[in-house]
């Protein structure tokens, strides 16, 4: 990182879009502006999940006259904003008409691409299929955002396309919002196990390997009940995530999500796929004591019994997951990096 250096005199306000990702935008929103940057969410977009956004455009018409809407919004929004934080390889115009970006750059603005998976992973994830054509046009997108880009924000698990330095920031956190709370949720037998999984991708999560080893489980007649948490609110999963006693993140990819943080947020013990070879890749120096439950689909069953059966461990491993989140996710701390990462530009 170069030597921190004021982007401009006064105070600097940030575009964080245009896309939603998973409520972590707002997050970092939140945490920004109590360092006293004027940061905002914009999208083009409206999430199923509920998530929210300062500025939520919502352009009718064919796609040709949503392009042409945005184009005319354009100044305005160039204008607003100093430091450009971009998402999943999305910039203020849809691919093939992002002539914003060059004019960006033309206008001193600070850009930030924020890569999170999907967009620019190489490999394929079990149970899906990549040929490559596909890899050549994620190829065609790095290139293209480290020409363009200040800085790039991205994670070892999917940044083998890269060619450049590239920061790794953890997702951050509101805990005052993401603690245990009273739920509303009230389960029929006290004593019965609530696991639930949230997939935004069944394939890419494992989901099926989840089902069948908790119908096992049934079968062996463990008292369990399972809740796949699908097409819901982010609040709403919220709400069974924290009246559970398991939560089941992915099985397949080898590193956690947002459900995960969230989870450990709020004292849950979770199961997920982590790959020790980016655990200990320097950039994920901050992981290294991460209390999650590396789960694959050979060892699901396993894990969840002994959970099941040990209520200590699961309350130790959720006291530990809370502890965790606090010295590494909390938003507060989140915003620094970040701050700190636009400053230096």
């Amino acid at each position: 990182m170069k030597p921190s250096k004021k982007i401009i005199d006064k105070p600097f306000s940030v575009f964080l879009g245009p896309s939603h990702l998973a409520g972590i935008l707002w997050e970092y929103r939140q945490g920004l502006k109590q360092l006293g940057v004027d940061a905002k969410v914009v999208v083009f977009n409206e999430h199923p999940f509920k998530y929210p956004a300062d500025i939520e455009f919502k352009f009718t018409g064919n796609k040709y006259i949503k392009v042409l809407r945005r184009v005319l919004y354009l100044p305005k929004l160039m204008n607003q904003f100093d430091v450009f934080h971009f998402v999943f390889g999305h910039s203020l115009l849809p691919a093939y008409y992002n002539f914003d970006v060059p004019l960006l750059k033309l206008l001193n603005k600070k850009i930030v691409m924020h890569f999170v998976g999907s967009e620019i992973r190489p490999r394929n994830i079990p149970e899906t299929k990549m040929n490559v054509d596909a890899i050549n046009k994620k190829k065609k997108l790095v290139k293209y955002w480290e020409k363009y880009a200040d800085a790039i924000i991205s994670h070892p698990e999917y940044s083998q396309l890269l060619t450049v330095n590239y920061h790794n920031i953890p997702l951050g956190y509101d805990l005052e919002h993401w603690k245990p709370f009273q739920s509303n949720i009230i389960k029929e037998d006290a004593k019965q196990i609530l696991i639930v999984h949230a997939p935004s991708n069944r394939e890419a999560k494992g989901t099926k390997y989840v089902e069948l080893a908790v119908n096992m489980l049934v079968k062996d007649g463990c008292n369990i009940k399972f809740k796949l948490l699908e097409n819901l609110p982010n609040s709403e999963v919220r709400k069974w995530v924290n009246a559970s006693d398991i939560v089941v993140d992915q099985l397949l990819t080898g590193w956690h999500g947002a459900l995960a943080v969230e989870s450990m947020a709020l004292g849950k013990p979770v199961l997920c796929d982590i790959n020790d070879e980016w655990l200990n890749h320097p950039s994920c120096a901050y992981a290294k004591d991460i209390p999650l439950v590396n789960t694959s689909p050979d060892n699901i069953y396993e894990n969840l019994k002994l959970l099941i059966e040990n209520p200590d461990l699961r309350k130790e491993i959720g006291q530990k997951s809370r502890k965790y989140v606090e010295g590494v996710h909390d938003s507060k701390k989140i915003a620094k990096q970040l701050l700190e990462l636009y400053e230096s530009l």
